[in-house]
């Protein structure tokens, strides 16, 4: 597919196509429209990216130009990000919004073993805490996975969800608020796990090497 654009320019922040994930990620012209092109992490994230365009939620995300086994191809768009307007806590319920309405597509198949990834990235798979979150059978609902206000565009008061590398249909939502700004509310993971459990958690993810 990649023969389909040019001036294709790398993203990542060490100038290479390929960033620390090991996924794609670039921008492109295509028919004079800049686009992003971008390998997700789990190649099924594709067929999960294409479920959404189906669903109400198809809103919070870029248009889709174009796609094949291996590629998505998302219009780019010239929007600031929430961390660029200061939008970050006039946010909050638009954020809330959308998590709450991907939480609502049903969709059968895993997705992306995310919290699997944040230990392996460290080289900590033997960690007791896999097993203790795999006994607490945390339901799977599809997550962006990298909730962050640099992820997250603002447009007229909506906002536009970008750098979808990580998307999926996992456990991994339990680090939502977490991994945003949003208020560390309990309710939102009680039911399946414990404040402890998530703060060591997030003890690993934040231990990544940017």
């Amino acid at each position: 597919m990649l023969s389909k654009f040019s001036n294709l320019k790398p993203l990542s922040k060490n100038g290479s196509f390929i960033n620390q994930n090991g996924t794609y990620t670039a921008t492109g012209m295509i028919d004079n429209k800049k686009v992003k092109i971008y390998s997700p992490i789990d190649k099924n994230a594709i067929k999960l990216r294409l479920f959404i365009e189906n669903t109400n939620c198809k809103k919070y995300f870029p248009k889709i130009i174009c796609y094949d086994d291996n590629y998505i191809a998302d219009e780019w768009i010239e929007e600031p990000t929430l961390t660029e307007c200061n939008k970050q806590f006039s946010s909050n319920e638009l954020i809330l919004e959308f998590v709450n309405n991907l939480f609502k597509i049903e969709y059968e198949t895993k997705v992306f073993d995310y919290l699997h990834h944040i230990f392996a990235r460290i080289n900590k798979l033997n960690d007791p805490l896999i097993e203790k979150l795999s006994r607490l059978k945390i339901p799977i609902k599809v997550n962006h996975n990298d909730l962050h206000p640099d992820n997250i565009l603002f447009s007229s008061n909506n906002i536009i969800i970008v750098d979808n590398e990580f998307l999926g249909n996992n456990d991994g939502w339990i680090l939502n608020l977490k991994n945003s700004f949003l208020k560390n509310d309990e309710s939102f993971y009680n039911k399946f796990v414990d404040t402890n459990t998530i703060d060591k958690l997030w003890s690993i993810r934040k231990s990544w090497k940017k």
